[in-house]
């Protein structure tokens, strides 16, 4: 294709617009495309010829389509205005980012790409949020009509101010915003032992500024909230339930720990909560080593309203009131104290086998309580003389049966 255009439709064509496009796009079309292809910055052998096209199809359109001298398009590109800085030998200012580790990535280490969103001005709208039309259109808010319909009735559309069409537009590369959101990978190799606060230096990976070359990027860990763990200084807090009889008569458990697990010994008591402290297992500290896992006992009883485990709970029992001056001393010293017995159950009175007979009236004129002893005698004897009794009555029927 030769420099200079045929016609003003091939020209906007060029410069990648429509026809009779504003004054306004054409410059920003020519400068996006020239800053593109400028051969100072853009290093593809069809550069030149490129650059080259787009600045006479430039010239094409200002004229208004008049024939422009060839010496004009075939200028030394070097010559032409705007060219690419380039980048000054002084570094950009560092860049200050959070490194978002998880407890186990903080102590063990790893590696991932690290995420960082950089903010662009727009180059459609250079910044402004809005594009100029080459034709006017229709309002979208109101439809052409101008007025939009409100609470207190119809009312002028604030965006074409009533006319119904609208010039200005806002740019779609960015919502109006004027400014693009651009996202870049970075590689991270994190060591073990990171501590939060300490930092991870990345020559040359920041974002360039004013022209400047990369400064270093600053990575700064942080420690994510774990479901297990509660962090408090280097310590690492966790609660763990247990059976409240492994208070009372110790055990060995599993503690899970990062990277595995440990084992956790629970010397028998007498019910208190101790917590507990495994060495080593905690967050990296500054000076050297690793903190502790502190673990905080929760006491869980069982659900025991089933009739085997009632009995056998009623068998420790008596168990532990045989040996109260050892299992419980508290207890048999305050019932000595304010009782004056390790007996503190409340023995509920036998009732008498027969209240009618007076001879079993004490002097009160209450009926005399039986001891336990007589009384079950007195059972035994009442129960074999019923069986006597029903063993002859059984024996004098079969004796009438036989006579008849």
């Amino acid at each position: 294709m030769p420099h200079r255009p045929a016609s003003l439709n091939q020209a906007f064509d060029v410069l990648g617009l429509p026809p009779g496009a504003l004054p306004d796009e054409v410059k920003r079309a020519y400068r996006k495309l020239a800053m593109h292809w400028h051969p100072d910055r853009n290093p593809a052998p069809e550069a030149t010829e490129r650059f080259r096209q787009v600045r006479a199809a430039y010239d094409f359109v200002l004229s208004g389509g008049e024939a422009v001298a060839d010496d004009a398009a075939s200028q030394e590109p070097a010559a032409q205005p705007e060219p690419s800085p380039e980048p000054s030998s002084t570094p950009g200012p560092d860049q200050h980012e959070t490194l978002w580790l998880t407890i186990e990535e903080a102590i063990f280490g790893t590696s991932h790409a690290f995420e960082l969103g950089d903010v662009l001005v727009c180059q459609t709208c250079d910044g402004d949020g809005k594009i100029e039309l080459g034709r006017s259109c229709l309002c979208e808010a109101c439809h052409g009509s101008g007025r939009i319909r409100t609470r207190k009735g119809l009312d002028k559309c604030g965006i074409c101010n009533g006319r119904g069409f609208v010039s200005v537009v806002p740019c779609e590369d960015c919502n109006g915003t004027g400014e693009l959101k651009s996202s870049r990978k970075v590689r991270v190799t994190v060591p073990p032992l990171m501590w939060a606060g300490r930092r991870l230096r990345l020559s040359g990976q920041a974002e360039p500024k004013e022209g400047r070359a990369a400064g270093d990027l600053l990575l700064e860990a942080q420690f994510k909230p774990h479901g297990l763990y509660r962090i408090e200084d280097d310590d690492l807090v966790m609660q763990m339930p247990v059976s409240g009889f492994d208070l009372l008569f110790g055990r060995r458990l599993r503690v899970p720990v990062p990277g595995g697990d440990a084992q956790l010994i629970i010397e028998p008591s007498t019910g208190e909560v101790p917590i507990l402290s495994i060495d080593g297992h905690g967050l990296p500290r500054r000076s050297g080593g690793r903190g502790a896992m502190r673990v905080v006992l929760e006491p869980m009883w069982p659900d025991l309203s089933q009739t085997a485990d009632q009995a056998a709970l009623a068998t420790l029992r008596a168990h532990l009131e045989a040996r109260l001056d050892d299992t419980l001393p508290a207890v048999a010293q305050w019932r000595r104290q304010w009782l004056g017995s390790l007996d503190a159950s409340v023995a509920e009175p036998d009732v008498a086998a027969d209240t009618d007979n007076d001879s079993d009236l004490n002097a009160a004129g209450e009926p005399e309580r039986e001891p336990k002893a007589r009384k079950a005698k007195s059972k035994k004897t009442a129960g074999k003389r019923k069986a006597t009794a029903e063993k002859a009555k059984a024996s004098d029927a079969k004796s009438r049966r036989k006579k008849s």
